[in-house]
Formats: C-alpha cells, structure tokens, sequence
C-alpha cells in the first residue's frame, strides 16, 4: 500500500536529487567564475554548494521533507540574487535563472510553496528593473565580453537543467504509477483472500461461481463444485485451542489447494468449511480431485484424540456436477452441494458423497423436496443408492437403508 513511510521516501528522494542538482550547477560554475576574476561570486557559489551538504545531512537526520524543501528554495534564491548584485542587476547573466523558482519550488513543496517563492523572485526582478530604470548601477566584477559569455552559459545550462529536471519528473511519475499499480493489486489480494488460510474468500468465490456458471451454461459443459467441512472441529477447537484450530486449517486449505488442478478455485467457504470449484468436470474428475484432497489431507496425519470416526484429522465431502441450465442459478448448484455434505455427515463423516445432474431438474427446488429425491445422481440411480455405495460395512448399508425406507 501506498503508506505514510513510503510517501515520505518519495519526497525525500526528491529533495535530495533537486539538492545534488543544485550542487552540481554550482561545482561547474565556480571555476568558471574564478577564471574571469569573479571571486566574489565563486564565493557565492561555494555558499551554495555548503547550503546544499547541509540539506542533504539535514535529510540524513530525519529533518521534515518541507524544511529541507524550504531551505534549498531559500539556496537558489540566495544564490540567484547575490549572483546577479555582483554581476550588474538587472542584466546580469543570472537573472534569468528565476524562472527555474516555480518549478523547483512546485517540485519540492507543492503549490503552496511554489505561490511564495515564484512571488519573492518576480518581486527581485522588479527590484532590479526599478533600480536600473533610477539609474543605479550595480558593482561589476566582469566586463561585457565575460556577461555576454555567461549569458550563453547560463541558457545552456539553464536548457540542460530543464532537462535534468523533466527526466526526474517523469522518473517520478513512473515511480508513482508503479506504485499505484502495486497498491491495486495488493488492495485486490486483500480482498479476495481469506487472511488466516490464503485461499480465496467467500467474496471472491460468490462473484468467480456466477462467473463460472453463466460460462458453463453458455458452452453447456459439466461445471462441478466440492464442498468440504472438518469432522468434528469443534471439538478439536475446545481440546487444543483456536491457535491450534487455525494452524490446522492453514494446513488443511494448503492440502486441498494440493489436491485440486490448475484452473481449479480453492476458497473457505466459512468456518471450517471449503469450497472448491472444478470447471468443466464431469464425475469421474470431481472422484479423482476428491480422492487427492482426502489423501493430501490424510498425509498430514493431525491428531485428533476427540474425533468420534478416526483418531486423526478427516474431512466431510460433498460434491455435484451439473451442465447449468436456463432454469437454474449458481445458486442451485450450491445447494446441491451442501445437501450432498450434509448426507455425508449424516452417513458417519469422513467420507464423499458425489451426486451429478446433467442437466439440473426442471422440477420443484430442492429446497422444496426431501432431501433424498431433492436431485438425481443419474437416469437409474438415487442419492440413498449413491449413498449407500459410500457406506464402508454393510450393517450401516442395512441400517441406513431401513431407515430411508421408514422415512419414505
């Protein structure tokens, strides 16, 4: 993010490359000076050159980026003006070094600053031009030829200075878009993934499933989606505590991020429960990707003494596959998902409840019928039958079986 600190170095560096700007004008100019006996302004120059080191040192030490702004505006004006008294006045080689004021002073300090400081150089100028209009002549150390030489000197490196000065600019700018563009997609990571296990967040996962959906519906693919709950974490929480509950869900969303495949979305879906969706899955993928989270999961071997089905961390799996149709929305195919986990918990946990419908009943919602006929699994098979061939002993199988048919 673009944070106070980061602001501060930009000024910063800004300051301190006008400062070394400054600096370098000066350390060129002086010799000049010396070799046409101007030692007074050399003097000048050397001043500057001082003022300079200090503004850097000042900067070193932490002193506020406007101070340090404010004096080396106050440098140059200094500068400009003893330059041009010892060089005639008004028509003084230098003179039209003030016009660098509004932009330095712009540069360094803003808007605020550039309004006094580009005022304090028009009010010299109209100084001098009163002075010389009165018929006061200003002390010379140079003759005409050495002005006129100074003269073209001075526009050259006035151009040059331009110059320097455009490149930092547009350095800046450059600068400052890359990190503005840095501070968008930090802004966008932070809002779409979850803080605690870096998978994708609920937000994210509602807008990219819509997304998902009306693609798959356009090119009538099989669009699944895997939903994942932690047996027992409660439990889990209430023995070791949340600091252990929230490294075990880092390291269940690292698991599962290594079960899926590419393209495929991982998210926490809320609690202890994740999501996953597989786009253009059938059955026999949504088994496969299944299968490879519950073994990455069961690979991390996280005891789990309170569990009432393993003596290890396991999960709760429920999945669906649909070809989305007109008639239904993504919201649909969630719910499938969520009634199929649910029908995997109420099996005995730890275990994958997988349920497909090519394309989604036209029929009444499934938040309208019972659970079992709610959806199809396929053209011959119930979701009790795809139960039941989930059910690991055929004593469960009868019990459960039983059961559903009392129910029905």
């Amino acid at each position: 993010m673009d944070t106070f600190q980061s602001r501060y170095d930009r000024e910063t560096n800004r300051v301190a490359t006008f400062t070394g700007v400054m600096m370098f004008w000066a350390a060129v100019f002086v010799p000049v000076y010396l070799s046409m006996g101007g030692v007074q302004c050399a003097i000048v120059l050397v001043l500057g050159c001082a003022i300079a080191l200090s503004i850097l040192i000042c900067l070193r030490q932490g002193v506020s980026t406007r101070a340090c702004g404010n004096m080396l505006c106050g440098a140059a004006f200094f500068v400009y003006t003893m330059l041009s008294i010892f060089c005639g006045g008004r028509w003084a080689p230098t003179t039209i070094w003030y016009v660098s004021m509004p932009v330095l002073s712009m540069a360094v300090l803003g808007a605020g600053g550039a309004r006094f400081w580009s005022l304090a150089g028009l009010l010299t100028i109209v100084v001098f031009t009163v002075l010389d209009y009165r018929g006061v002549q200003l002390p010379s150390e140079l003759d005409p030829s050495q002005l006129m030489l100074l003269h073209a000197l001075g526009l050259t490196a006035l151009l040059l200075c331009f110059y320097v000065l455009a490149y930092v600019m547009m350095r800046f700018e450059q600068r400052a878009k890359e990190t503005l563009r840095e501070a968008n997609r930090w802004l966008q990571r932070e809002s779409s993934s979850d803080a605690l296990t870096n998978v994708a967040n609920r937000r994210y996962f509602d807008r990219v499933i819509e997304q998902e959906w009306n693609l798959h519906l356009r090119d009538r693919l099989p669009l699944a989606v895997v939903l994942i709950d932690l047996d027992y974490f409660k439990e889990f929480n209430d023995h070791f505590g949340h600091l252990a509950g929230d490294r075990v869900l880092r390291l269940i969303a690292a698991a599962i991020q290594a079960g899926v495949r590419r393209g495929d979305v991982v998210a926490r879906f809320g609690g202890e429960e994740f999501v996953v969706i597989l786009p253009n899955s059938g059955e026999l993928a949504v088994r496969d990707v299944t299968a490879r989270i519950r073994r990455e999961i069961d690979e991390l071997n996280v005891d789990h003494p309170h569990s009432l089905v393993s003596r290890k961390v396991t999960i709760s799996v429920g999945t669906t596959t649909v070809i989305p149709a007109d008639d239904r929305t993504h919201l649909d195919l969630l719910r499938h998902a969520d009634q199929a986990l649910y029908l995997a918990k109420s099996a005995g946990r730890d275990r994958v409840v997988h349920t497909t419908g090519l394309p989604l009943p036209t029929g009444p919602k499934a938040d309208s019928a019972p659970a079992c006929e709610a959806f199809p699994v396929g053209p011959d098979r119930t979701v009790r039958q795809v139960i039941m061939a989930t059910i690991p002993t055929d004593a469960f199988r009868a019990t459960f079986g039983s059961m559903t048919e009392a129910g029905s």
